[in-house]
């Protein structure tokens, strides 16, 4: 898309605000179509700033304050054309300048550069997909490593769980050990109440017998008495037995059930970590295969890619190669044919057919260069560009050059009949009625060194005028054109072999 910017004004220079500009496409290029149109309107100081696309347009505009649309002539784009006002764009009086076979060479060079451009592209998106491809083949060897070090946690957490699992048979045991223990203090407490209620019986018997025995008496109340603390004590001591019997059962009970949940919980952890473990390493293969599979065929897609961006870049090297080739041998064919001079009507003044003259250059037609330029990825051939083998050599009826047994007709050379009279003026005599011996008007004889025109005589009704012709490596540089005092010369210019432009100066006018 080039930029075209400016202010519209009048003759005088007096902004025409709100001005509308058209633009309808007269040919269909890569990016118009023929007969699309577009209208700018612009701002309130007559500016206007928009972007158009190569191609060619007729151009139409509100240049002054009457409001009326006037037709301004064709304006063309190209890639090249550099930004800047409507008018740098406008062709002069609506005529291309342009020769035919230079569009066509235009179009072909732009073409190229942009299936250039596409495979640059095409290699740079390949670039980025190879570095995915080596991205993902990182992530691969993580997502490894973090596996293994699942792996090893759930190594630690199995050996964990079977420390639990150990530890709870310990306190399990231990709860078996403190049962047995407190069975045997509740049979000492049933032994030591036996043994209390047989010193409580001897006590009685002993007090009974009292009255018998009264030396006795102290004696026996004294061992009744002591026998009756004896008892009180050992009564005490097996209620204390007893609590404490009590206590080691309950203690007992409560570590057997702790060591039954410990146990309980043990297993359920060491479950868990089994589960861990063979879920992780299902992961871990799972995960490591879907990558190590991803990352092949990232790496796959990188290539093809790489090799297709490659093949693109290179059919567009040759393709760009082969139109310039091909442009560059047509303007040698009409260069080596006419001299370089066919751009000029008065250099054809010797053939009867114009028109004939150019077509047997056999110079490829747009529609044939937009069909290579389709076909330019993949397949492109010379012979559908138009372009010839470098061995070959035109023939005389490639370049329109006659036959060597061609005799031309009277009428062909401009040729009178034999009861033809010149007439003063035609033989263009003198005012006193002299009539000097002059070529007849009309007639042209032209001048050629090693195969290029280099001079042309054409006899006119007001004198002779000659065009001598310069050249510069093979390509017309230059033609100074003589009719009596007035000189015109037209100066060429070319950029890579190709005309780009001329122009034209006059002296004594």
């Amino acid at each position: 898309m080039i930029r075209i910017f400016g202010i519209m004004t009048d003759p005088i220079g007096v902004s025409v605000p709100g001005a509308l500009i058209e633009l309808r496409a007269i040919k269909s290029q890569m990016e118009s179509l023929y007969g699309s149109t577009v209208a700018i309107k612009c701002n309130a100081v007559g500016a206007y700033d928009f972007e158009l696309a190569p191609g060619t347009y007729d151009v139409y505009a509100q240049n002054d304050r009457c409001g009326d649309m006037d037709y301004l002539g064709i304006g063309k784009v190209s890639s090249s054309t550099p930004p800047g006002p409507l008018n740098a764009i406008l062709v002069d009086g609506g005529i291309d300048l342009t020769p035919p076979m230079l569009d066509a060479a235009i179009e072909a060079r732009d073409a190229a550069q942009l299936a250039k451009q596409q495979a640059a592209v095409s290699a740079k998106r390949a670039d980025e997909l190879q570095k995915l491809a080596g991205l993902s083949a990182e992530l691969a060897q993580h997502s490894a490593k973090l596996a293994a070090v699942d792996r090893a946690a759930a190594a630690e957490a199995a050996g964990l769980a079977s420390i639990s699992a150990g530890e709870a048979t310990s306190a399990k045991e231990g709860a078996v050990e403190a049962a047995r223990v407190a069975g045997e203090y509740q049979a000492t407490s049933e032994q030591h109440a036996t043994a209390a209620a047989a010193d409580a019986h001897r006590a009685e018997v002993a007090k009974s017998g009292s009255e018998q025995a009264s030396s006795d008496a102290a004696l026996s109340a004294g061992v009744a008495s002591q026998k009756e603390e004896s008892a009180v004590a050992s009564a005490a001591a097996a209620g204390q037995s007893a609590v404490l019997s009590e206590q080691h059962s309950t203690a007992a009970g409560s570590s057997a059930a702790l060591a039954g949940d410990e146990a309980a919980k043990a297993k359920v952890q060491a479950d868990r970590a089994i589960a861990t473990e063979q879920r992780i390493q299902q992961a871990a293969a799972g995960q490591l295969d879907s990558i190590a599979t991803e990352g092949a065929k990232q790496i796959a897609l990188a290539k093809s890619h790489a090799d297709k961006a490659a093949l693109s870049e290179q059919a567009s090297s040759e393709y760009a190669a082969r139109s310039e080739s091909a442009a560059q041998r047509a303007e040698e064919l009409v260069d080596q044919a006419t001299g370089g001079a066919l751009l000029k009507d008065q250099n054809l003044g010797d053939m009867p057919n114009k028109e004939a003259a150019r077509t047997h250059l056999d110079v490829p037609s747009n529609s044939q260069l937009t069909q290579a330029i389709s076909g330019a990825i993949g397949g492109v051939t010379p012979a559908s560009i138009g372009a010839r083998p470098d061995s070959w050599i035109p023939t005389a009826a490639d370049v329109g050059a006659r036959p060597a047994d061609w005799i031309p007709t009277a009428a062909q050379v401009g040729a009178r009949p034999d009861t033809w009279l010149p007439s003063p003026e035609e033989i263009g005599a003198a005012a006193s009625g002299s009539v000097a011996a002059l070529q007849p008007a009309g007639f042209a004889s032209f001048v050629y060194t090693n195969g290029v025109l280099t001079q042309m005589t054409e006899q006119l009704p007001i004198g002779a005028r000659v065009t001598a012709y310069s050249y510069t490596e093979g390509l017309l540089t230059k033609a100074v054109e003589t009719l009596g005092t007035l000189v015109r010369t037209t100066t060429y210019t070319y950029q890579a072999g190709m005309l780009t432009g001329y122009t034209t100066t006059e002296e004594g006018v």
